[in-house]
């Protein structure tokens, strides 16, 4: 670096282990000692973290002959664990993206050498990414000097970090940056799981790859992979951050139709429901994030239409449940004829806010809709899904309804590469939060399907849920024709009768005598 010479902004993505801060720490004391720049400004996620990076830097100063600056009294000036002055004019501060101040300058100086590292953190959300974001863009650099370096020097971490915008084309600040490239720990990386014995899991070895640099050899790469974990591995030294990268549901046929403007297996033109098919829904609870509601309905086949959705972010629980209640007006008519499987989580009391020690779902309720608890067992949830969509005639989405469901089911993945019975729907991984595939996993969980080579090897497993799922229908619906004034036509053995396509056959239901007010007229 030159005085007074801007060079592009340099992002550097190296592996966990591979020495980013250390180098960086390294680098600014050899620019303290050359005095190339005058004030470098060190931002992290933090402040405690950025005040521990300085803190690192005060030996390394010492270390080439810098002493601190003395104030008139010979006493030492701005020599503390968030900020360093030498006496050859060097300065150094730690800055937390957590503090979000402005204006930061000392004395006549601002920042000629911005280091933005540690920045991202494993768990942001998207709102929580484009909050640092707006810090970086709007306090941080703007404070910068003409000639201002700016240095990013971090992993990955995940798919929507700042520093995974930053190494493409998706971070629309630091525009004419330079990314020399992704330093992966091993190049060409092969491992194999090796057995340990009974009732021991089995460790990793490394079978071939090329180490980037001698101070992460394989030897360091294999002791990481057993402690830290294969995925972990993976995703913070080798920057596999794409979610396990394998679609969740490689089967869905959905997208890809609507693009060629005709219907596959998963789509179907929308149409009128049938009043006598039985209507269900999922509901998936969210602020911040969005909440998501899906209105699903069954024909008296067993198969599943996808007929609408609400999918919307920063909405009270009365707004949520107003939400609910006109798309089941608008689809169904009266509340009562749909059943709503829900998070379980919107069980829990809050402890903040107005509204301590009532549960989410209280609101739901109070607003005529008729809730149930869903099953929240997220392996068969996903699976289950899975069946609904390898299955022929099971599962179809109605044309244009269902905007949301489409894209997550187009988008998601497996949650790692050694989880496949997951999907990740983290919410700081695009696209985020799969607030409608949530939801219908929760509404589907409530009518299992049991795949048919399950059928063949096991017909009593397939009779049963079978037999249950057919017990739910005609419930549903012998109920709802009930209040219609209907019955179901009946044997002289009480059992249903049914017509050649299999469905109920009805009858006006005979309509009861008021008979005499008690106490008055009668015996």
């Amino acid at each position: 670096m030159e005085r007074g010479v801007k060079p592009r902004p340099r992002i550097e993505i190296w592996s966990r282990g591979g020495a980013k801060s250390s180098s960086i720490e390294l680098g600014i004391t050899r620019l303290a000692a050359r005095l190339t720049r005058r004030f470098v400004l060190y931002v992290c996620e933090t402040q405690s973290q950025a005040d521990y990076h300085v803190q690192s830097i005060e030996p390394l100063l010492r270390s080439v002959g810098a002493s601190p600056l003395l104030n008139q009294e010979g006493r030492t000036k701005s020599w503390r664990r968030n900020q360093l002055r030498t006496a050859n004019g060097f300065n150094l501060a730690a800055y937390g993206l957590d503090t979000a101040a402005r204006g930061i300058k000392i004395e006549q100086f601002r920042p000629d050498l911005i280091v933005l590292d540690d920045i991202d953190g494993r768990h942001d959300s998207i709102e929580a990414v484009q909050r640092k974001i707006e810090c970086i863009t709007q306090s941080v650099l703007p404070t910068g000097s003409p000639d201002c370096a700016v240095v990013l020097a971090q992993n990955l971490i995940h798919a929507n970090s700042i520093a995974s915008q930053l190494s493409d084309d998706r971070a629309k600040f630091l525009l004419d940056r330079d990314v020399p490239g992704i330093e992966v720990a091993v190049l060409d990386l092969v491992t194999e799981a090796v057995p340990q014995g009974p009732g021991l899991p089995a460790k990793y070895r490394i079978v071939s790859g090329t180490p980037t640099w001698e101070g992460q050899n394989l030897a360091t790469c294999e002791a990481q992979i057993n402690e830290w974990g294969l995925d972990t591995f993976l995703r913070e030294a080798q920057h596999e951050v794409k979610r396990g990268g394998e679609k969740a549901f490689p089967s869905y046929q959905g997208r890809d139709f609507l693009s060629k403007g005709r219907h596959g297996r998963h789509i179907e033109m929308a149409r009128d429901i049938p009043a006598h098919w039985t209507y269900f829904g999922g509901l998936d609870w969210g602020y911040n994030a969005p909440f998501a509601f899906v209105l699903m309905a069954l024909s008296p086949t067993g198969k599943v239409y996808g007929v609408d959705e609400v999918v919307q972010r920063r909405l009270s629980n009365k707004d949520q449940a107003d939400a609910v209640k006109r798309k089941i007006a608008e689809r169904v008519g009266s509340l009562e004829d749909c059943i709503i499987y829900y998070d379980p989580a919107m069980d829990a009391k809050k402890v903040a806010n107005d509204s301590i020690g009532r549960a989410d779902i209280e609101d739901f309720r109070a607003a005529g809709l008729r809730c149930v608890c869903g099953n929240n067992n997220r392996f068969h949830g996903w699976n289950n899904l899975r069946n609904y969509l390898e299955a022929e005639d099971t599962f179809v989405i109605m044309d244009g309804r269902m905007p949301s469901l489409c894209d997550d089911l187009e988008n998601a993945v497996h949650k790692s590469k050694t989880q496949f019975e997951d999907v990740d729907d983290d919410a700081a991984t695009p696209p985020g939060h799969l607030d409608a595939l949530s939801a219908t996993r929760y509404a589907l969980m409530s009518r299992i399907l049991v795949p048919q080579e399950r059928v063949a090897d096991n017909r009593s497993i397939a009779e049963k849920y079978a037999d249950t799922n057919r017990e739910i229908h005609e419930a549903h619906r012998i109920e709802r024709m009930k209040r219609n004034g209907m019955q179901p036509v009946r044997n002289k053995d009480g059992a249903i009768e049914y017509n050649d396509d299999g469905d109920i056959v009805w009858e006006e239901a005979p309509r009861k005598s008021k008979g005499a007010v008690k106490g008055f007229g009668g015996r």
